[in-house]
């Protein structure tokens, strides 16, 4: 799903556009929004955050390991339909606040999830050994 701030009516700032390639996708959304149930450490949200692209996320599984509400962009309950449309609101009414999300996600990639760090806690992981 791509959100598209716009000041025009809310059926255009949101698109379901199917599938397109990873490249295009990204290319073409303002923001990404997960509401899984259930998850891991979804690369999708990683590669969002390396574009310095906001994200909205359910506050399942790793998702909270990436995504901190308020500061790198917004966690909702799983299953809550209303908080959900209400970060999307949010997000789509305040394009610019949306974009300190996005800078704010890059820089904590980049601090906790670089390959620096990578490699660091695979020494230390096998030092455990």
């Amino acid at each position: 799903m791509a959100l598209k701030p716009r000041r025009s009516s809310r059926k255009s700032q949101i698109e379901l556009t199917g599938y397109v390639e990873a490249k295009e996708f990204f290319e073409r959304i303002s923001a990404l929004v997960i509401c899984s149930r259930i998850e891991n450490q979804p690369y999708v949200v990683m590669e969002a955050m390396a574009r310095k692209i906001p994200v909205i996320a359910t506050n399942v599984g790793g998702l909270p390991d990436l995504v901190e509400d308020g500061v790198t962009g917004r966690l909702v309950p799983s299953g809550d339909s209303s908080a959900l449309a209400g970060a999307m609101r949010s997000f789509c009414e305040s394009p610019e606040n949306t974009a300190v999300f996005g800078m704010a996600g890059f820089g904590k990639l980049k601090r906790e999830f670089g390959f620096d760090k990578w490699i660091d806690r695979h020494i230390a992981l096998y030092g455990l050994m």
